[in-house]
Parts: C-alpha cells; sequence; structure tokens
C-alpha cells in the first residue's frame, strides 16, 4: 500500500503518546481546538519543537508533517480536536516504536516535562 489515512477525534485529556515511526506522519488539522505537535530535537530550544495545528480562520497551519524517525506526540489544546493523520508509505505497526519515559528525559531532559505529559508511567521491575 502506498499510503493509509485515519481520522483521530482527541478530547481534552487525551494525547498522541511520544512515538516514532520510519516513515514521514502528515498530521491533518479537520475541526474543534488547536492541537499541539510536540517533536522532540536535542538542538531546539528546551529539546523540543512545538507547532500549532489548526484553522486557517485562526491563522494557524492546517498540517504537518513529521519526518521518520523523529520522536513526537500531540495533544489538543481545549475540549476537542478532530485531526488526521497520513503516512506514506502505508502505517505498519514494525514502523511504530512508543517511547520510554526514562530513556527520553535521559535523551532530551529540558523536554522532561513535555514528555512526562505525553508519556505513561513505567511500571517498576518485578
Amino acid at each position: 500500500r502506498a499510503l493509509n489515512a485515519i481520522l483521530y477525534l482527541m478530547l481534552r485529556d487525551d494525547c498522541s503518546k511520544v512515538h516514532r515511526l520510519k516513515v514521514d506522519e502528515t498530521w491533518h488539522f479537520y475541526h474543534g481546538a488547536p492541537v499541539v505537535i510536540v517533536e522532540l530535537d536535542a538542538a531546539a530550544s528546551g529539546h523540543c519543537r512545538r507547532t500549532r495545528l489548526g484553522s486557517v480562520v485562526d491563522g494557524l497551519c492546517p498540517q504537518h508533517t513529521v519526518t521518520a524517525g523523529t520522536w513526537f506526540g500531540a495533544f489538543p489544546e481545549e475540549d476537542f480536536a478532530l485531526v488526521g493523520c497520513t503516512c506514506g508509505p502505508a502505517f505498519e505497526f514494525e514502523y511504530f516504536e512508543l517511547g520510554e519515559r526514562s530513556a527520553l528525559v535521559e535523551d532530551f531532559p529540558e523536554a522532561a516535562l513535555t514528555i512526562q505529559r505525553l508519556t505513561s508511567a513505567e511500571e517498576a521491575a518485578t
């Protein structure tokens, strides 16, 4: 498959947890509140870049592409947002890696609070 696309309804307390893909992923804004896409980058101020995805009527960009291999996550600024994601080539689970909080904080310490917001707490080994 050359590509695929999904719709994603994000509610106020939802987030796209920090992950990375082996393919580019383009996010599209459709309706609701702006969405903040956070890309982790050791060279950026605060170790992350933030892109506000939203309506052109509000002066925001309605789409953004995250480059393959970039750790990223996203969250809505208010009650809800309807967004879409398109991957090319098509998404396959073998292309997906979920970020581990401790490793990400070690690599991007200045973004620790953002990483905590966009990752799950790791369970202690038993």
